[in-house]
Order: structure tokens, then C-alpha cells, then sequence
């Protein structure tokens, strides 16, 4: 008697599943990161085209970044473009799950998900999954952010470059290259969460 079939598998499954397990195994050998305990992922040669550098609480004014606090998502401008629920969660300041900005005077700057319904210093002060990176001011109110992520289009983790643009308490980032509606620049919104407990320091 067959041994796939006596189990119950069928031998088109186990070709199948050999595939994945194959394609998952030249993945993890020619990936260009490196894992740390808590779930992320750092270049084994970095190569960032930001260096990061110290900034003066003066500085990180002018460009209209917070380090006290945290920046959410909130959704897309034109405002039409949000769902139901998006324009509900105005109101609280963030949506559940929403992904966050976190920047520290000395260049670093993290994302992550956390699907959460509140934000506290607990969930700011985590690195668990956290996409590493820095950031430089190009101009007041205009930052660039580098974050080494993963992209699902290579099998593997590259580096991820957006612009912000600053204006008051919210970043805003354009979506893809210059999208309109209505003709209006479609962006997503960040906005700053003041959480004065955070106390982690980049390891990166």
C-alpha cells in the first residue's frame, strides 16, 4: 500500500508541500537580513543611504518632530478616500492596529503594528517586529525617513525611503507618485501621540 495514500495524503500534496518547504529554505539562506531575538530584521551589510546624526531639540522644532510621543496612523486625505471607521476613529486619535512612526534625537526612527486599542508606553517602548531605521531633516517641516523592511515582491528584505511633510501635530505622506483625487494629493496621515513614560533607546 502506498504510504501517502495509507495517511491520507495525496502525492500532488506532498509535492506541494516540498515546494514550500524547498522555496522557504532558499529563502532563509539567501535572505540579506539578519533576526534578533525579538523578531527583527537587520541588513548583515547595511547599507543605508541615510546616516543618521544627532539633531538639537531646536532642530527637531524646526522640522516639526516630536520625540515624547508617537505618530499613527490616522487615515487618508482627501478625507472621501477614509472609510466609515477611519472617520469614526478621528476622534480617538489613532485606529486599532494602526502602525506607528517613533523618532529619537539621535537620527534612529522605528514602525510598527501593534493591534492594540489603546496606546501606552508599553507598546511604544517595544521593538518586538520593529522595521529599524533613521531619518535626516531636508528642509523645516520635511524629513526623510529609511527603513529596512520587507518586500514581499523580492522574497526578501530591502530598504524602504518615504518623505514626510510636517503640519502641526500630523505628518503627512504622499501615496505613490504623486496620486491625486479631485485634484488633490492623496496622502496618508500620521498623528502625534503624546506618551511622556517612554523611556527605550535604539539598539540599531
Amino acid at each position: 500500500m502506498n504510504f501517502y495514500a495509507h495517511h491520507g495524503y495525496s502525492s500532488r500534496k506532498f509535492v506541494f508541500l516540498s515546494l514550500i518547504l524547498l522555496a522557504l529554505y532558499v529563502v532563509g539562506c539567501r535572505t540579506s537580513a539578519v533576526f534578533w531575538d525579538d523578531h527583527r530584521a537587520y541588513p548583515k551589510q547595511p547599507r543605508f543611504t541615510i546616516i543618521p546624526c544627532a539633531y538639537s531639540a531646536q532642530e527637531l522644532k524646526a522640522a516639526g518632530i516630536r520625540t515624547d510621543g508617537v505618530y499613527v496612523d490616522i487615515g487618508w486625505r482627501p478625507l472621501e478616500l477614509q472609510s466609515r471607521e477611519e472617520a469614526e476613529m478621528k476622534e480617538k486619535g489613532w485606529k486599532t492596529g494602526s502602525p506607528f512612526y517613533r523618532f529619537w534625537a539621535n537620527g534612529r526612527v522605528m514602525s510598527r503594528l501593534p493591534k492594540v486599542d489603546d496606546m501606552t508606553a508599553h507598546h511604544a517602548d517595544s521593538f518586538e517586529r520593529a522595521r529599524m531605521g533613521y531619518f535626516r531633516v531636508v528642509q523645516n517641516d520635511v524629513i526623510e525617513v529609511e527603513l529596512f523592511t520587507y518586500d514581499p515582491g523580492k522574497w526578501d528584505y530591502s530598504y524602504l525611503k518615504v518623505r514626510l511633510s510636517a503640519e502641526g501635530e500630523t505628518l503627512w505622506k504622499e501615496y505613490g507618485y504623486n496620486q491625486k483625487h479631485k485634484g488633490e494629493t492623496v496622502k496618508l496621515g500620521y498623528r502625534f501621540v503624546h506618551i511622556p513614560e517612554m523611556q527605550a533607546q535604539p539598539d540599531w
